[in-house]
């Protein structure tokens, strides 16, 4: 064509749906996607395919971001790659971590499509991969690894698709659709608590925390880590993993629906989105569960020191 190489971009996340959506941001553009879900597989893949950028996920089970980044650092064969972190957290106080460790940049979840394309391009412009227009698809060999995740549903949540559309509600609210209606769970007044140390203690989470924010969208109950964790307490009997599932079950059903091309329907409000807007939707509960996951985190050691 123009003569230029193809780059690869090594895509590092335990949560699939991520990676996905980060591949489906550059698709239009000249780059082999490779994926990873773990850090141990990033590092092998790293020195085996020796990629021209490494998008790095901060929080992961096996090997944090920062351990994979020091590991790369300290190899010969992969120090000179670039990485990219990737993280829901905004602490400066972390940022300057990475930045110290060797990461060029960051970028923040929920994901901006024109951010996440303007820094990889400027990264890979620096390696000598430009800009190219021609799409490069899914066709890397990471993506004949990455599994179907297969769409999981608590058993308090009723799912349907009817014609292409996926009904959803609030986190007070069940699924409706083919197999009839779920009643709407009965709240109460909604807690205005701020997220003080004084509360985060009463609620049983650190005084302080690094968790990052909740995006705001307007239809969501329980938008505070404070309220978050008396849901968890009221609704769940202190169950974290069990509220994880339930919002794991809508969001693995939101990206099957952007996966298809389809649109969503807020039950209750006049909100419709398809497209870039459930794309962008999908980034926010992606950042919403990854902020929940490290309040569950934050919980266990508080209940730990307690004891």
């Amino acid at each position: 064509m123009n003569g230029q190489r193809t780059m690869k971009l090594l895509i590092v996340d335990d949560e699939e749906i991520n990676i996905k959506l980060l591949a489906s941001i550059l698709e239009d553009k000249k780059i082999t996607p490779l994926f990873a879900t773990n850090g141990s597989d990033a590092l092998a893949m790293a020195r085996k395919e020796l990629p021209d950028l490494i998008l790095l996920d901060v929080i992961m089970p096996d090997i944090d971001g920062y351990e994979v980044c020091k590991r790369l650092q300290a190899d010969p064969a992969t120090k000179d790659i670039p990485i990219i972190f990737l993280t829901g957290q905004r602490s400066a106080v972390d940022e300057a971590k990475g930045l110290d460790m060797g990461a060029v940049d960051y970028i923040f979840k929920p994901y901006d499509p024109h951010i996440v394309r303007s820094k990889i391009q400027n990264q890979l412009a620096l390696r000598g991969g430009g800009s190219g227009k021609n799409s490069a698809g899914g066709g890397g060999a990471g993506a004949r690894g990455l599994s179907q995740r297969a769409v999981a549903a608590a058993a308090v949540v009723v799912i349907a698709v009817v014609a292409g559309v996926i009904f959803f509600g609030s986190d007070s609210e069940f699924f409706q659709g083919l197999f009839g209606e779920d009643v709407p769970e009965a709240t109460g007044p909604q807690p205005r608590l701020a997220d003080n140390a004084d509360q985060r203690l009463a609620v049983g989470l650190g005084a302080a925390t690094l968790c990052g924010e909740i995006p705001p969208v307007e239809w969501w109950d329980y938008k505070t880590h404070v309220t978050v964790a008396i849901r968890v307490r009221s609704r769940f009997e202190g169950d974290w993993d069990a509220y994880i599932d339930v919002w794991t079950a809508r969001y693995d059903n939101l990206v099957k629906l952007f996966e298809d091309g389809a649109a969503a329907r807020v039950v209750d409000t006049d909100v419709v989105l398809a497209g870039a807007d459930l794309q962008n939707y999908v980034s926010q509960m992606a950042t919403r569960l990854d902020v929940t996951k490290c309040l569950a985190n934050e919980a266990q050691a508080a209940a730990v020191r307690a004891n």
